[in-house]
C-alpha cells in the first residue's frame, strides 16, 4: 500500500514533520529572536549616555533592503573596508530616550505593516531616528502621527523633545501650532 503525501507547508516528507526540531523555522524573522537561531548577520550595540549598553542581533538584508531600509545601515553594509565590517558590530551612542525608541525604530522596520507603536513622549526621538538612519517609511509615518497627535495639552513634551534633538524645522511647525492655537483661543474670547 502506498503511503500518502501531504502537501502542506508543515508536513512533508511522506508525512514527517521536518523543522528539524526548531519551533523559530516557521516564525517571521524579527531582532528579538535568538541570534543564531534566526542566523543574525550583525550586531548593533546602544550605549547611553550614562554608560548602558543593549545589544541587537538584526539582519543586513532586513536593515539595508526594501521599502523600510536604513539608508545608513545599507551604505555601510555596502562598505567593505571600514572597522565595522570586520567584527560585524556597530556601537552608537544615544540619549535615553532615543535609546528607548531604537528597539520601537527596528520593530517598525521589521514589521511588514505600517502600524506605528509611538506616544507623544517617544514620537520625537522616533523622529530623529528615522531621520539620522535615514528611514525614510518611518519619517514619513511618525510625521503622521505627530500630525494627528499634538493637541494643546502635550505641546510641551513635544517643544522639549524637539529642542534637545536640534528639530528647526519641528520647531518651527510647533510654533506655527502655537500661534495658531492662539489665535483660536483669542477670538473665541473675544466672542464670548
Amino acid at each position: 500500500m502506498a503511503r500518502k503525501l501531504h502537501l502542506d507547508s508543515y508536513n512533508y516528507r511522506n508525512g514527517e514533520n521536518n523543522n528539524n526540531g526548531n519551533p523559530l523555522s516557521f516564525q517571521k524573522l524579527s531582532w528579538r529572536q535568538d541570534k543564531d537561531e534566526s542566523f543574525s548577520d550583525w550586531t548593533i550595540i546602544v550605549k547611553t549616555e550614562d554608560g548602558a549598553e543593549t545589544e541587537y542581533s538584526v539582519h543586513k538584508v532586513v536593515l539595508g533592503t526594501g521599502l523600510k531600509q536604513s539608508e545608513y545601515f545599507a551604505k555601510m553594509f555596502r562598505t567593505p573596508h571600514i572597522k565595522e565590517a570586520t567584527t560585524r558590530t556597530s556601537v552608537i551612542t544615544l540619549d535615553d530616550a532615543a535609546a528607548k525608541a531604537f528597539p520601537i525604530m527596528l520593530d517598525y522596520i521589521y514589521s511588514d505593516r505600517d502600524a506605528l507603536e509611538a506616544s507623544s513622549e517617544i514620537a520625537t526621538a522616533l523622529r530623529y531616528l528615522s531621520n539620522y538612519f535615514g528611514v525614510r517609511a518611518l519619517f514619513e509615518r511618525v510625521n503622521n502621527f505627530i500630525r494627528d497627535d499634538l493637541i494643546i495639552d502635550n505641546l510641551p513634551v513635544y517643544v522639549e523633545a524637539a529642542t534637545l534633538y536640534n528639530d528647526d524645522a519641528m520647531i518651527s511647525t510647533l510654533i506655527d501650532y502655537i500661534v495658531e492655537d492662539f489665535a483660536i483661543i483669542e477670538t473665541d474670547v473675544l466672542t464670548k
